[in-house]
């Protein structure tokens, strides 16, 4: 099992969001911004509350002459027992 790259703290207020996209989680895999253009690089984010959250996963991607694809998908709650 591979250990996390990098760990971050957010305490969110009530009823406010945040977001990672896929040059952040590639900064905080690299400790900074890429100096240049980067080969498909691919993360893991895992995300764990202490109350219950809403988890909206939007997903992009563009190829050639197809353009621009999104698909947006609510995440599933999984409760963890310690």
């Amino acid at each position: 099992m591979a250990k996390p790259v990098s760990t971050e703290i957010v305490r969110l207020p009530a009823h406010s969001a945040t977001m990672d996209d896929c040059c952040r989680i590639l900064e905080m895999a690299l400790g900074a911004p890429p100096a240049g253009p980067v080969p498909l690089t691919l993360g893991i984010l895992e995300i764990i509350a202490t109350a219950e959250i809403v988890v909206t996963a939007v997903y992009t991607a563009a190829s050639g002459d197809s353009g621009p694809s999104i698909e947006v998908e609510q995440v599933k709650p999984q409760v963890l027992t310690i």
